[in-house]
């Protein structure tokens, strides 16, 4: 047999791209202990015959073992070889659509040019199947429960209530049958496990998900369909939300880790849902949870899911990624007509997330792309802190800042208009970085402390009497803790509503009862505030609170057509000597959101 490399040429003929052809891998049959092998076949997307398209991940790409195609040895990636395994029948032959095989990938052009027609691939296919990887230890008794919950919440109920009762009583019935097994105080691990495996992270899915029909989930022997998938993950999410009691009403069942890393694991598959529904706009993709190995991908990725009007560029692989990256912002702003994608920016971490989730970790670690000027946002890497409402990612439309940016591009400087608003003084050492975190009172008193320590919070007047004075100070805690509901809300997307948000006054009877147990609301209103954020006071008395990278000497900037307050570093200085600085992050500062800001002294900010 001959030996071929990935993009030799006994192995891959050319294909006119141009009429959208395609290479369809013929798997043969054979036996468990036989190498896979095959042929590929090309077609015309419109002539192919009925096929199955693979969605999987590459896995560990130093890894690889040798399969059979067009009589050469070709590389795949152990997962791939796994997914070919359990694919090929004994008796007939299988034919299949593999991104690794069919494509290839040395050649940048062919790559570009099915990106074009990628989702025409996934949508023609007879099905599209979701390769997993191998069974686990516990993978078994994950689909053990998706069966469970589909068998109580299906068909689907007509109306909210009737689907949150449906949910209650299906995931009743899985703590049930854990309790009386007793075989783990987890019982939210196997599925946190299966919704934490890499596939569900991939920016390919999404297009493969949205056009595929039907959609088929392996993971070993084991297989359901991804409807049922995502409910099981759409009814926790729900519960969490509108029952949390029923989720943690026992401490000894989930562990605090255990409970975080489950919620982190099913945000990202449910949000498939509204991919499968509807077609979403560049302008409001969330790119950040998504990976590739390619940063490119995060751009390419998603172009089919939206109208071609809206691309900011040709898929081309053998274009610069931080110039898709630039392109990508500067499309986003143009069809929001605004600068609220600033506050999508951030800067490095440093470390400063001692999370000890594993999953979560992952999530954190800085894969940050290298001189990539910090008004663009950089999309490999993840945040966790929720948006401020108003901007990306975000529900609300009442934040209109439209028609108030202005700015222009030279190189590789954004200059705006906008206000310095001052110089950050002090910074709180603590903020919350796991869910466990606003369930401790020591974070609100943390906070009183700082403020009444650096804020200026003495009353001068001796005459102000003392509980009248405690409860002032507490008005200025609660407003940068849970934020004004006035000016930020409670969107949707965080879980939380204006009618279970908690109020000021409900607040400050809690912070003066003494009472050690933090009410529901107020920790889940302050969850979604303070995650990742810092306490701030401004040498003019400001105070907020931003990213947890902020340091003092951070000067607070107001730049017109964004939502929110940003938190800037100096970094050098301009050919005509005006001051450079790079965006640190977001921030929700008194009196200095949008709606509240009197315009003084507007003048040009240089973004590098």
């Amino acid at each position: 047999m001959d030996t071929a490399h990935l993009n030799g040429n006994r192995i891959y003929a050319p294909i006119d791209t141009q009429a959208k052809e395609i290479r369809l891998f013929l798997l043969t049959p054979g036996g468990n202990t036989e190498v896979p092998t095959g042929v590929l076949l090309p077609y015309k997307l419109e002539d192919c015959p009925a096929y199955h398209a693979l969605s999987y991940t590459w896995g560990d790409a130093s890894f690889k073992i040798p399969i059979t195609v067009n009589g050469c040895s070709f590389m795949v990636t152990g997962n791939l070889y796994a997914a070919l395994e359990k694919l090929r029948d004994p008796d007939a032959e299988v034919l299949l659509w593999i991104n690794a095989i069919s494509i290839e990938q040395s050649n940048l052009e062919e790559r570009s040019r099915h990106v074009t027609y990628m989702h025409i691939v996934y949508q023609q296919a007879v099905s599209v199947i979701v390769w997993l990887d191998r069974a686990s230890k516990d993978s078994a008794a994950a689909f053990d429960q998706i069966e469970a919950i589909c068998k109580r919440c299906l068909p689907w109920p007509e109306n909210e209530r009737e689907m949150n009762a449906k949910f209650a009583s299906a995931i009743e019935s899985v703590i049930t049958a854990y309790l009386h097994r007793r075989t783990t105080h987890d019982p939210w691990r196997p599925l946190a496990n299966l919704f934490s495996r890499p596939w569900w992270q991939r920016i390919w899915v999404v297009q493969e998900v949205a056009f595929g029909h039907p959609v088929v989930v392996m993971c070993g022997h084991r297989k359901a369909s991804m409807a049922h998938l995502l409910l099981a993950g759409e009814a926790f999410r729900q519960l969490h939300f509108h029952s949390p009691d029923l989720l943690t009403q026992d401490p000894r069942l989930v562990a605090d880790n255990t409970y975080v890393d489950f919620l982190a694991s099913v945000v990202v598959p449910t949000q498939l849902l509204t991919y499968q529904a509807l077609r979403r706009e560049v302008k409001d993709v969330n790119l950040e949870h998504r990976a590739c190995s390619d940063p490119r991908d995060k751009i390419f990725g998603l172009l089919n899911l939206v109208a071609r009007d809206q691309w900011p560029c040709k898929p081309d692989y053998r274009s610069d990624a931080k110039e898709i990256f630039k392109l990508a912002m500067l499309k986003i702003v143009e069809l929001r007509n605004d600068l609220n994608i600033l506050a999508s920016c951030k800067a490095e971490t440093n470390g400063r997330w001692p999370v000890s989730s594993s999953h979560l970790g992952k999530l954190l670690q800085e894969a940050r792309l290298a001189d990539l000027p910090s008004w663009i946002p950089d999309w490999t890497t993840v945040r966790l802190s929720f948006p401020l409402p108003g901007g990306i990612g975000s529900d609300e439309a009442y934040l209109n800042t439209n028609n108030r940016s202005r700015f222009e591009v030279i190189g590789n400087t954004l200059f705006v208009r906008g206000l310095i608003l001052g110089t950050i003084q002090h910074v709180s050492a603590f903020y919350i970085s796991k869910g466990y975190d606003a369930r401790n009172v020591r974070i609100y008193q943390q906070l009183g402390d700082f403020l009444a320590t650096h804020g200026g919070q003495t009353s001068t007047n001796e005459a102000v009497v003392e509980a009248d004075h405690i409860k002032e100070q507490l008005r200025v805690e609660v407003s940068i803790l849970l934020g004004d509901p006035e000016i930020l809300g409670f969107n949707s997307k965080s879980g939380l509503s204006k009618r279970n948000a908690p109020t000021v006054d409900e607040y400050i009877a809690w912070r003066m009862s003494g009472v050690l147990d933090v009410p529901e609301a107020i920790s889940d209103a302050a969850f979604k505030q303070l995650l990742g954020r810092r306490a701030l006071i401004t040498e003019t008395g400001r105070r907020g609170i931003s990213c947890c990278a902020i340091e003092q000497g951070d000067v607070v900037a107001w730049v017109l057509g964004c939502h929110a307050p940003l938190v800037l570093r100096k970094s050098g200085a301009s050919e005509s000597c005006k001051i450079v600085h790079r965006i640190i992050g977001e921030a929700y500062v008194l009196d200095a959101m949008v709606g509240e800001m009197d315009e003084g002294e507007i003048g040009d900010i240089l973004l590098a």
